[in-house]
């Protein structure tokens, strides 16, 4: 008797948002519908940022159906639960398109939902989000990540302290 355990990110739920960078990668989504909610995790935040950096089909699926469907898939993005956006995946063969790098903010929350519509492509997507927040630095223990704050420009001092047990190494690398 043979098996193969596969593992893979589950898509859909609630996802809340931090201070910190941080990133969803979806990449053989095989769901038909795909619903998630990325709300700010802490009240004194003052919104919730998302950037969409990579929606593309490509390759083939592993898994194929006796109906077939084709199309476009797309997400539909709402914010706040005002109006909705749709974006189309791009073909496999479009480079260039391939990443977006769309933001969108929103005051409290912003829903993302992936609809399939081409059972022969795989659907990848790339999705970065963070609170919105009006101050920077602090302190850092995480392992690893990603510092980054879109919404102050213009000239600011932030110091963050990166924090790692005695005896350990610390390195940083800035952009």
């Amino acid at each position: 008797v043979g098996f193969l355990l596969e593992a893979r990110t589950a898509c859909g739920g609630l996802v809340l948002a931090k201070d910190i960078m941080e990133v969803m990668v979806f990449s053989d989504l095989e769901e038909e519908v795909c619903n998630i909610t990325i709300r700010k995790a802490n009240e004194s935040a003052v919104g919730v940022y998302v950037r969409l950096d990579e929606f593309v089909s490509r390759g083939i699926t592993k898994h194929r159906s006796s109906d077939m469907m084709f199309g476009n898939s797309y997400l539909d993005i709402q914010i706040d639960g005002g109006d909705v956006m749709t974006r189309e995946a791009r073909g496999p063969y479009l480079v260039e398109a391939s990443t977006t790098h769309e933001e969108f903010r929103a005051k409290n929350e912003i829903r993302i939902a992936f609809v399939k519509k081409n059972s022969l492509l795989a659907a990848r997507i790339v999705i970065a989000y963070s609170t919105v927040v009006d101050y920077c630095g602090g302190s850092i223990t995480s392992r690893e990540g990603f510092i980054g704050i879109p919404e102050i420009d213009g000239d600011f001092d932030c110091v963050w302290v990166l924090q790692e047990n005695p005896g350990n190494g610390v390195r940083a690398s800035v952009t």
